[in-house]
């Protein structure tokens, strides 16, 4: 299934629903309307696309090595590599670096020396009757792997990450889902590989407080939607008049 194919299923996804942790109009407002790209975006993807996909890379990326991109030079390139995403030097080569990173790693190599790409899930979540999709970035029978690009990959930096982003909600997500899909609950992993120099690899799974939070969290904004839905009516951060205080270095 392509990316377009799966954009077009008509159902929730993780990304979209934890927005609604925002508010619920914000997360209406992600709904009906497609996300800005942005740069890190694209560079993400491509990492992606190189680990996981390393043929579809060749076809998909081109290497521009001509040092800025402007002038007639570049013009001409960009209209000679049609459907092509186009990498500089540096971006090419972080990405090769980051593929041999991923590859020369034991368990990681391990990990994905088996299974398929892109693997797409959709079920209908029992509580709320809401319909539910994810992609998982690779899956084998057991074991769900989201591949995260990193500025640190330790530990602690991967932790508070965890916590920033919401990626114990969405491994509780994309469990439920490969569990209501195939009747059996997966390994979630996380292969963090490092963005720059020495591109460190490391494979995190997240302990079972962690995903029972994460599942707190995403059930919890599951039957806000739902409820939002039976009522046609979606708030914002709050309907009430809020009383500030200030933050403990300002007083």
């Amino acid at each position: 299934m392509t990316e377009s194919e799966y954009n077009a299923i008509d159902a929730i996804r993780h990304s979209r629903l934890k927005v609604a942790g925002v508010s619920m109009k914000h997360y209406k407002h992600a709904l009906d309307n497609e996300r800005a790209d942005k740069p890190h975006f694209k560079f993400g993807r491509a990492v992606h696309c190189a680990v996981l996909e390393p043929l579809a890379f060749t076809s998909r990326y081109v290497l521009w090595d001509g040092g800025r991109r402007a002038g007639k030079t570049w013009t001409a390139f960009v209209e000679a590599t049609p459907g092509h995403d186009i990498l500089t030097a540096t971006e090419w080569n972080d990405c090769m670096a980051m593929v041999e990173a991923v590859r020369s790693h034991p368990l990681a190599a391990s990990i994905l020396s088996k299974g398929e790409p892109e693997v797409t899930l959709t079920w209908q979540d029992k509580e709320t009757g809401l319909c539910l999709k994810c992609r998982c970035d690779w899956a084998r029978p057991g074991i769900v792997v989201d591949l995260k690009t990193a500025t640190e990959g330790d530990f602690r930096d991967f932790s508070r990450a965890v916590a920033k982003y919401g990626y114990a909600s969405q491994a509780a997500f994309y469990s439920d889902g490969y569990a209501a899909v195939h009747g059996k609950t997966p390994h979630f992993v996380f292969i963090v590989v490092e963005k720059s120099a020495p591109f460190d690899c490391v494979v995190y799974e997240l302990d079972d407080e962690a995903i029972a939070s994460g599942r707190r969290s995403y059930r919890g904004l599951l039957e806000q939607v739902a409820a939002c839905e039976r009522f046609g009516r979606w708030p914002g951060r709050s309907d009430e008049l809020e009383t500030l205080r200030l933050p403990s270095w300002a007083l």
